[in-house]
């Protein structure tokens, strides 16, 4: 009986912190998605109503951008020249 007892509570402790790790991970992804979509709406409002240039709307874009996406952006844009076109 008392080694139910402590198989029970070590599978009940198990649960509880893969669950916790999982949920940490998960609400990272989120705030990572959150601000690939704030940097996505200030690169269509960069482009749309001010009228600046792609280089220009993605960089303001990286700034707020904590996935890294736009930063990487910015630069393959650097590399291929695109800023110029």
């Amino acid at each position: 009986m008392f080694l139910k007892f402590w198989g029970l509570l070590f599978l009940c402790l198990g649960g509880f912190f893969g669950g916790f790790t999982k949920a940490k991970e998960l609400s990272e992804r989120v705030a990572s998605i959150e601000g690939l979509i704030e940097a996505l709406v200030i690169f269509q409002n960069e482009i749309s109503y001010k009228s600046e240039p792609v280089i220009l709307a993605a960089r303001k874009g990286a700034e707020v951008d904590i996935s890294g996406i736009f930063k990487e952006g910015c630069s393959n844009l650097m590399e291929l020249g695109a800023a110029e076109a």
